[in-house]
């Protein structure tokens, strides 16, 4: 592996553009789901994948659906994306991003809207697209905790 100045200097700015395009996914999310705008930080066959919970979505359209859908359903969110471990490929072309999210919500519950937990980790791929910029390859959601704050994940781990 190539350990010049310039090669690791590369490496610092990929990790860097990587967590910056898993913030503006954040702060695009806690601004109500605008699905063009978060459909355009995937690739075109890019993948958001929610596991059982909120299903795969692959190409940049069916990503705008879900996040449609997204933003009638949740009326707000504040994600707290954090621990971000970002390891980049020697080509310096892709890498693989590991986080954990806990993210406060209000959304419906039985008919009613409620305030909610998520807790869960992401596993994303990223790849440098066309232009230079860093984009989603793939953003999976594994979801360890959904509950109401009133029964909390003791009570009731997943609504």
């Amino acid at each position: 592996m190539d350990q010049s100045i310039e090669t690791r200097l590369a490496r610092l700015e990929a990790i860097e553009a990587c967590r910056a395009l898993k913030m503006k996914y954040a702060r695009l999310c806690d601004s109500r789901y605008p699905p063009v705008e978060l459909s355009e930080l995937f690739v075109e066959d890019g993948v958001w994948d929610g596991g059982p919970k909120w299903g795969k979505h692959v190409g940049r359209a069916a990503i705008q659906e879900f996040f449609r859908v997204a933003e009638s359903t949740i009326s707000w969110a504040m994600h707290y994306t954090v621990s971000g471990d970002i390891k980049v490929a020697d080509d310096l072309k892709s890498a693989v991003g590991r986080w954990y999210l806990w993210q406060p919500m209000t959304t419906e519950v039985e008919g009613k809207k409620k305030p909610v937990i998520l807790i869960a980790d992401y596993l994303d791929h990223y790849v440098k697209g066309p232009k230079g910029q860093w984009l989603y390859k793939s953003l999976e959601l594994h979801v360890q905790i959904l509950t109401t704050l009133e029964d909390g994940w003791v009570k009731k781990p997943m609504i």
